[in-house]
Parts: structure tokens; sequence; C-alpha cells
């Protein structure tokens, strides 16, 4: 059973972060359908897509643009919800390359708790320029390693998926990089995202989540409570990122396995009454 459980458990995150994934194609389809999506339009969107109702754990998401650096003051001008002004500013404490194109947050909902992503420059943050370069090559979903947020320095991390200008996307990853646009995104504090896909799990599991793609594996997620030492370990990639997982018997884990056990009796006595009403009836 502890071995099923585990599997479950691994099938749980990759299911949610499928859904997730459907939202940001979605999203990325808009811009591959209008030459010009503006703030209107994209809140029109979240806001039809029921976001917040249907795909529960988003802290925001948004849309960010690949801006050349001679552009980017006539950018800034007019980038913010109603065409005013917003300040560029980058990631604290990741200056970005000089003379490079600038990654900056153009549109991002729900607006009103996250206005201060508004305008944030990203192409200096290791993290988040990995996994948006990542994505842009591939074409595919990537996840960041865990990062803090500028908002209120939680620990957690962000999904990319690539809107290219070129159309058909072209098929070496370099061309892809280069036809890049910008990307959407959507940003999960860690501790919420595991527990919303593991929490309803314990307490008759107790399970440790692991980053496995830094060296030793950076714990990221532990329900705590682990009762017995037994251990199922299990390995999966999620949107890129290589996570492990160590699962363990919790403190109702013995209980629930003396009730599957009294289910089980009560099946097997069941069937033994039936069988030779069963075999009357066949004769």
């Amino acid at each position: 059973r502890l071995e099923t459980e585990a599997a479950r458990a691994v099938s749980r995150l990759e299911t949610r972060l499928a859904s997730y994934e459907d939202v940001l194609l979605a999203a990325s389809s808009l811009f591959g359908a209008s030459r010009e999506v503006d703030a209107a339009e994209w809140r029109g969107f979240i806001e039809g897509m029921r976001v917040q109702q249907r795909y529960p754990g988003f802290r925001s998401i948004g849309y960010a643009a690949v801006v050349p650096e001679a552009e980017l003051p006539a950018f800034a001008a007019k980038l913010g919800p109603r065409g005013e002004p917003v300040a560029v500013r980058h990631v604290p404490g990741f200056e970005p390359d000089p003379g490079g194109a600038a990654w900056v947050v153009q549109f991002v909902e729900p607006l009103e708790e996250n206005r201060v992503s508004l305008g944030l420059r990203f192409d200096g943050a290791p993290a988040q320029r990995q996994a948006a370069l990542d994505a842009a090559a591939s074409g595919a979903m990537q996840m960041t390693a865990t990062v803090k947020f500028v908002r209120d320095g939680a620990p957690g991390f962000i999904l990319f998926v690539p809107v290219y200008a070129e159309r058909p996307v072209p098929l070496e990853p370099e061309r892809r990089v280069a036809a890049t646009a910008g990307w959407v995104f959507a940003v999960f504090v860690q501790d919420e995202f595991f527990r919303g896909a593991l929490g309803q799990m314990t307490p008759e599991l107790a399970i440790r989540v692991y980053d496995d793609g830094v060296p030793g594996g950076l714990l990221l997620f532990d329900t705590g409570g682990r009762a017995e030492a037994e251990t199922v370990v299990r390995r999966t990639v999620l949107a890129g990122r290589e996570v492990r997982l160590e699962v363990q018997p919790g403190a109702a884990f013995p209980h629930a396995n003396a009730a599957l056990a009294d289910v089980v009796t009560g099946a097997g006595v069941l069937l033994s009454g039936l069988l030779p009403a069963l075999t009357w009836l066949l004769q």
C-alpha cells in the first residue's frame, strides 16, 4: 500500500502541473491569435478562464515581453494598465547585462495584489533566466528553481511558456530562442503548491519533496510527523525540474491499514457465503 500511495503522490503532482500547463498554453495562444494584446484583453481572458476558481494555487499569472534596450523607455512610458508610465526595475540583487534585451513583466493578474511585479525586469536573475531560455529553446513549459518573490520574500517557483513572434515556430532551438517575443508565466508559493497537491494524503502519509537538480537535494516540502523509518522513494520531472519524493507511513497509516484489512476480511466472508449458492445455481 505504501508503494501505491507513493505512486499516487507523484501522479497528483504531475496532474496538477498538467492542468496549469493547459492554462498557460491557452494564454500563449491568445498572443498567437492577436498581434496587439492590451491589459484589458489580458484581464478579460484570465477572468473568462476563471483561473482563480477552476485552477487553485496561482499567486499570479502574467506575460513578460522581450524589449530591445533602445525601445525600453518608450515601452515603460505606457506600461501601466491605462497607458500610464511604470518604472522598469530589475530583480533585487541581480543586475541585468548592459546592452541586452530586457525581459519585462507587461501584464499580471490579479493586478491589485501583484502590482509590484509590473515592470519587473528578470533577465538578470539566474533562475528565471535559465527557465525562460529552456522554455524558449524547447517550446515546453519549464519551472524555475526556488526563488524568493519580490512581493513578500516568500519562497516559490515560476512556470514559463514561450510566445513566438515567428509562424510556423522554428524547429531549431537556437532559432526558437531568437524568435521568442515573450513568455506567459505563472507564480506559485512553494509550500502552498505542494500542500494543495499532497496535503489530503496526510496524516496517513509523511512526505518530503526534494529538488534533485541542486547538489545534495534541496528540501522543498515536508509534511512532518513521520511515525516509522520505512521509506518509499519516487522520482519524477516536473516541467524540467527533477524532484524526489520520500514517502513514509504517517501517524494514521496503521489505522487506515486496519480499516482496509477489515474491508478485505468482510469481502472474503461474503464471497465464502455466496460461493455455495453460486455452485447450487450452476448445478
